[in-house]
């Protein structure tokens, strides 16, 4: 979009104000509004938006006062599971038993350092899109607030650990996809999948269909074990814990 501007030039004759000349200048839009576009003054609207990331799409949910992605994150270059994620400029990511496949369906396994791109500040937009970030222990326990019906957010349930709540979990999970009769009503559209895990030393994968980790970028007291956030198939709530920080966990963003 262009902006058509006159501008005039006066001169005083007898201190009387007299047209010289004028002159048209031809502005673009962007400029007018400080170089920005006009895609970047859109207004966004969590639900209806899809975020592309790293030549991939994701779809968005409102969840109480918070916007979350959708789909576990799935950015970076593959690497095998007997190896170690890197500060190498690489973002590199696992893939449940060494299978692209299991990506594309669950998203990659992360390294909390890589995860975080290896700074320890917690709600850093880490791997996440721009205008996101790697949800806190904090911003989790407010999810899980908003999801449950028994107990809602600020309740002391959420600061205890392991599984807490009443059917947070079942809210979270997928209507299929989990194995043992463990799916969820999906009730939010959060759409929790069992993507299992790493394991922190060697090569081993676990519990794909069963159950799914999501790290929080929260480190417990201050080295080693972070914070995490889990579903398993035969509990309805949601499992609060700490893990080593070589493991490698899927990665939900939040918006900022």
């Amino acid at each position: 979009m262009t902006n058509i501007f006159i501008f005039r030039i006066f001169s005083l004759d007898n201190q009387q104000p007299r047209i010289v000349k004028s002159v048209i200048i031809l502005l673009p839009f962007a400029l007018l509004l400080g170089c920005k576009t006009e895609e970047e003054f859109k207004e966004f609207y969590c639900g209806n938006e899809i975020v592309k990331y790293q030549s991939q799409e994701y779809h968005t949910v409102q969840i109480g006062d918070q916007c979350w992605l959708k789909e576990n994150l799935n950015v970076g270059e593959f690497i095998l599971g007997t190896m170690e994620q890197s500060d190498n400029g690489t973002i590199e990511k696992y893939c449940y038993n060494n299978e692209l496949d299991s990506c594309v369906k669950y998203g990659g396994l992360y390294q909390w350092d890589e995860m975080m791109q290896y700074t320890t500040q917690q709600g850093v937009q880490g791997i996440c899109p721009p205008s996101w970030h790697i949800p806190t222990d904090e911003e989790w326990k407010v999810l899980e607030g908003a999801v449950d019906s028994q107990y809602g957010i600020g309740d002391s349930t959420w600061e205890g650990y392991e599984y807490r709540g009443y059917d947070g979990g079942t809210n979270l999970k997928t209507t299929s996809g989990w194995n043992y009769g463990g799916n969820g009503t999906d009730l939010f559209g959060f759409s929790g999948l069992p993507g299992g895990c790493r394991y922190d030393i060697g090569s081993g994968f676990f519990d794909v269909g069963g159950s799914s980790y999501w790290w929080t970028s929260t480190e417990y007291f201050g080295g080693s074990f972070a914070w995490f956030r889990s579903l398993i198939y035969g509990y309805p709530g949601v499992c609060r814990d700490v893990s080593i920080e070589r493991g490698g966990l899927s990665v939900r963003c939040l918006k900022d």
